[in-house]
Order: structure tokens, then sequence, then C-alpha cells
């Protein structure tokens, strides 16, 4: 799981290497503070969420598929050319496409 900016590139704090599978954003996610406030923050774990979202989505559409039928659609709906690898790094099969994702689902 990789992540990546609003501009489309890989974020630099994420780690860059080739066995990125796949991306979404994790830069300048709005959370909500422990004081109430809202607030941009950055990781990986604020870009995981959108693939769990994803497929929950997709569970709810078809139940019946297995955990490797998602991850292939995940990955096979990914969108290559919508990420810029950051250094030595990997988009993988690129940014997380839910309404592609949603589309496969059979």
């Amino acid at each position: 799981m990789g992540a990546i900016n609003s501009k489309f590139q890989y974020a630099d704090f994420a780690t860059a290497n080739t066995s990125v599978s796949l991306v979404a954003p994790g830069a300048g996610i709005a959370t909500y503070t422990p004081t109430g406030g809202l607030d941009g923050y950055d990781g990986t774990s604020f870009a995981a969420p959108y693939v769990s979202g994803a497929v929950a989505l997709m569970v709810a559409k078809n139940p019946t598929l297995s955990p490797a039928d998602y991850a292939t659609i995940v990955l096979r709906t990914a969108n290559a050319r919508a990420c810029v690898p950051g250094v030595g790094g990997s988009c993988g099969a690129g940014l997380l496409d839910i309404t592609a994702a949603l589309n496969m689902v059979p």
C-alpha cells in the first residue's frame, strides 16, 4: 500500500519500493483532532481505509466472491496513469479506482 498526494505524486513519506501493489490518497487527509478540530494528516494509514472501504462496497454488491477475486478486481481496475512514482518507488497497479472496481463486480 502506497500513498499519493493531491498532485497524484507518490508521497515522500511512504515506503518507496517495487513491492507496492496499489496507491490511494494519503497526504493531507482531513481528520478530526482529539480536541474536535479538523486538520490534515499524512500516512499510508490514511490511504489503507480507502481500499478497505472499496472492498466493503464490493462485498455489499456481491458477497459470493472470494477474497482473491476482490483483490484481483481492485488491482485490475486501478488507474496506472494517475500516479507519478517516487524515487526508487512504484505505484504498483496504480491509483485505486472505486467506481471502476464496483462496475467490474458481477
